[in-house]
């Protein structure tokens, strides 16, 4: 064996008039310098086929070392370099390298010949073969071959010019990452280098399984470095063995057609198990409560070292989700003790929890497992959770609770009394939600401040809508604020009475110290329309000389607000009134409460009244809505307020979407009738089970000086891009300013 000249960039002198011959040889083929004759213009030719013939030795010639090898070839080959090696007898490669190809012409893509010698090293003489060729510079496949078989004279490898050619340095490949034994999968990425350039630039590789089949196998190139050696990184893909275990990659460079390989290595590695996940407890069919508590074992180490989890009722309804730490190490099996939370069905029933490993990258779902549980049915409750109990509040004010199921007719009743017992204001309030996910409220609630304050309770009920008899309830113990105390002022210098004074007949009534009001008609439960007729009673003449009133449904949705004048002057007492109030009528109909109230300078109410009237159904009107541009069918509805409603700020806004918005939530902008803006902010969107997407929130901007016509526009905007998917507005009124006026 010989080491072949692999870095041939010679060009021996005595070559070159070898090349000239060359040239002047196949100049007569049309390759050459010389004037053809004219002929006659033809159809452009095919573009030639990338062939290499071998001129010199000719088949079968006696050779000797080196051998002088001429030939050429249809198309310069890339960066002017052919490959050739040297095949001795029975079929060992003797040499390899390259020779230097010179173009013929200037022409892009022409014919080129190439000239060089093949040293080689040979006890015994023999048949050989020689092979040139083109390889790819991508993939290091055969582009062109050309082969002759030529007889070898022995030889010491002498090139001729009295330099015995250097001994060859043997071919070793060194994988030097993944390290043995390490936990893979497909594909895996190997690191490597060779003392030498292998022939082709390439390796093949073949992965094997424990009992040996060949799992995966291929070809990667090899880049050569300045010093001549070689370096790869690759990626090997390979199917992995359903259960697991060790594979075997071994990396070959291969050698002439029935000879043996030139040089191998070998790699183990191990394939983790199929990732599998065993929920150990509780058994399948258990009773439980939020949260339960799930132990077990995974075959592997999860991504991230964490597991999802999922827990739903029998209809497919979410009732939680989120994810959990594992115990163990990667590459390596895992172990979990975990505390699962999630709302409990109000009915209880099957639920089922899924346990899930994903890789977060591609969101691929690698292995999973169910658990079916059971679910006891919950008891009815209502839960206040605002105010706090012991609070000192006035009217109205505002509670906000869930109840455990939602009540029939989607209504709770409420009744304040004072201390004594005495009912100071009943209602009823509506309540959102579904029988499987409970219901949630959040209404305020009118009723008559006892003239002296002190401690009030209200009570929460659900009523049996058939028998009005109470199913449900709670009690919260509140306060409300006693009136000012006045300033003392210094008694007056004591006058002798008069030896006597007849006694009067009668004790006059004292006139009132505090403000009330007294609705005296329409009678409670009167169906009404707008505008709608109010007369009542103030105990004194009101400051500004107006009352103020408010009309929503029981939901808290405002239909319509403002003021009315009251007749009279400063001083007087018990003032009547009678207002014609205008207001938007539900859609629905419905139940409607009409609060007559009055206020202090500070925009503080003193005094209020309320009764409750009936109000017809009418027609749906359209409510404005837009498309995106990827056609999804959103919705934007506004419940609360409605059209024309007389606003100050921040406004509640209350209302639904059709579907989640970006982000979830929603962008507001307030202009005034001139388009300047007055604010602008963001509504958050919640989905309500059983209910859909929900939004309640405050819209804050500046009241225009001296109030008017203002537009509050909603949208459902991706804020990157600029573009809303559904948007729609509403035209709201602000009332001026109140102005202090002079008895």
């Amino acid at each position: 064996m010989c080491q072949v000249n692999r870095c041939s960039n010679w060009w021996p002198r005595r070559w070159t008039m070898v090349m000239l011959g060359l040239v002047l040889l196949l100049s007569g083929c049309g390759f050459g310098g010389s004037t053809p004759t004219p002929t006659p213009e033809q159809p452009t030719p095919a573009p030639p086929r990338r062939t290499i013939t071998i001129l010199s030795p000719t088949t079968d010639a006696t050779v000797t070392s080196p051998i002088v090898v001429t030939g050429d070839a249809t198309i310069m080959p890339f960066e002017a370099n052919l490959n050739y090696r040297l095949f001795g007898p029975g079929g060992g490669l003797l040499a390899e390298g390259f020779f230097t190809a010179e173009a013929l012409g200037e022409e892009l893509g022409g014919p080129g010949v190439f000239a060089g010698e093949i040293p080689y090293t040979l006890e015994a003489g023999g048949p050989g073969r020689i092979e040139v060729l083109e390889l790819s510079m991508a993939d290091g496949s055969t582009m062109a071959i050309a082969s002759v078989s030529v007889n070898l004279s022995p030889s010491n490898g002498a090139t001729g010019e009295g330099e015995p050619t250097p001994e060859p340095q043997a071919q070793a490949i060194t994988i030097d990452s993944p390290p043995p034994g390490t936990t893979v999968g497909s594909p895996v990425t190997i690191a490597g280098r060779t003392t030498v350039p292998p022939a082709g630039n390439s390796l093949t590789f073949v992965m094997r399984n424990t009992a040996g089949t060949i799992i995966g196998n291929g070809v990667f190139p090899v880049s050569i470095t300045p010093e001549g050696q070689g370096n790869f990184t690759a990626s090997i893909g390979f199917n992995p063995p359903l259960e697991g275990g060790a594979v075997t990659l071994e990396v070959v460079e291969p050698g002439a057609p029935g000879a043996p390989a030139v040089a191998s290595t070998q790699l183990v590695m191990v394939v983790a198990p199929p990732q599998a996940i065993v929920i150990e407890s509780p058994p399948p069919g258990t009773t439980v409560g939020s949260p339960v508590t799930l132990t077990g074992r995974t075959a592997r180490f999860p991504f991230q070292g964490n597991l999802l989890y999922r827990v739903f009722d029998a209809a497919g309804r979410d009732l939680g989700n989120g994810f959990f730490p594992v115990l163990g190490a990667e590459g390596g099996p895992a172990i979990f003790n975990a505390s699962v939370t999630f709302n409990l069905p109000v009915t209880g029933g099957r639920i089922t929890i899924e346990i899930a490993d994903q890789n977060a990258s591609t969101n691929e779902i690698i292995a999973s497992a169910r658990l079916d549980l059971n679910v006891a049915p919950q008891a009815q409750a209502i839960i206040i959770e605002s105010p706090p109990a012991g609070t000192t509040v006035g009217s109205p004010m505002t509670i906000a609770g869930r109840t455990v199921q939602l009540p029939p007719n989607s209504q709770l009743t409420f009744r304040v009394r004072d201390v004594n017992g005495q009912q100071l204001g009943t209602g009823q309030f509506g309540v959102s939600g579904s029988q499987e996910g409970g219901g949630r409220f959040n209404s305020q609630i009118f009723f008559n401040l006892p003239p002296g304050g002190g401690s009030i309770n209200l009570e929460v009920l659900e009523l049996d809508p058939n028998t009005g008899q109470v199913m449900t309830s709670v009690t919260l113990p509140l306060n409300v604020a006693g009136p000012p105390t006045p300033t003392a002022t210094p008694a007056p210098t004591a006058t002798p009475a008069p030896t006597a004074t007849p006694a009067p007949t009668a004790t006059p009534v004292p006139p009132p110290t505090r403000q009330a009001i007294t609705i005296e008609t329409p009678p409670t439960g009167t169906t009404v329309g707008s505008p709608v007729v109010i007369t009542g009673r103030a105990a004194l003449y009101p400051q500004f000389r107006e009352l103020y009133y408010v009309v929503r449904t029981l939901t808290r949705e405002t239909l319509g607000q403002g003021s009315f004048p009251v007749a009279g002057q400063a001083g007087q007492f018990n003032v009547p009134f009678a207002a014609s109030l205008n207001f938007t009528e539900p859609v629905q109909g419905g139940a409607i409460a009409v609060e007559i109230y009055d206020r202090d300078g500070a925009g503080q109410i003193i005094a209020s009244a309320i009764v409750q009237l009936q109000v017809n159904p009418r027609a749906q009107p359209p409510t404005p809505t837009s498309i995106g541009p990827a056609g999804d069918q959103q919705v934007i509805n506004v419940t609360s307020p409605v059209t024309d409603t007389v606003i100050g700020s921040p406004a509640i806004f209350d209302g639904t979407t059709a579907l989640a918005p970006f982000q979830s939530r929603l962008v507001y902008t307030v202009t005034d009738a001139a388009g300047n803006e007055l604010g602008k902010g963001e509504l958050s969107v919640r989905e309500v089970p059983g209910i859909g997407f929900v939004f309640s929130g405050p819209v804050l901007f500046t009241l225009p000086p001296a109030g008017g016509e203002i537009t509050v526009r909603l949208a459902d905007q991706n804020d990157r891009l600029l573009v809303p998917f559904a948007e729609t507005s509403i035209r709201l009124v602000v009332a001026p300013p109140p102005q202090p006026r002079t008895p």
